[in-house]
């Protein structure tokens, strides 16, 4: 009868621990940073425009034409998918 209470016990501990943290916000600024720190191309993937939110050649409206975006640094633009588009506005 002990060890039931004692893996009941347990089980209840763990099951608050595992409940708290499923209710939590994740950290916005981690969130944020993955979406505008993005490597940006040229569509056919030969020049990079930088790094940043925008790519630096006035693309900023969203869409396809004039820039890709990457988040992962050592992406292949001429073979993998970006994670944006921009456009000319």
């Amino acid at each position: 009868m002990k060890t039931l209470k004692t893996a009941v016990a347990a089980l209840l501990i763990a099951g608050g621990a595992i409940g708290a943290f499923a209710f939590t916000k994740a950290d916005s600024s981690k969130v944020n940073n993955q979406q505008t720190n993005l490597h940006w191309y040229t569509p056919d993937g030969q020049t990079s425009l930088g790094v940043g939110e925008n790519p630096n050649n006035g693309c900023i409206a969203e869409g396809k034409g004039c820039a890709i975006g990457f988040s992962d640094p050592n992406a292949d633009p001429t073979v993998d998918t970006p994670d944006q588009t921009r456009a000319f506005n």
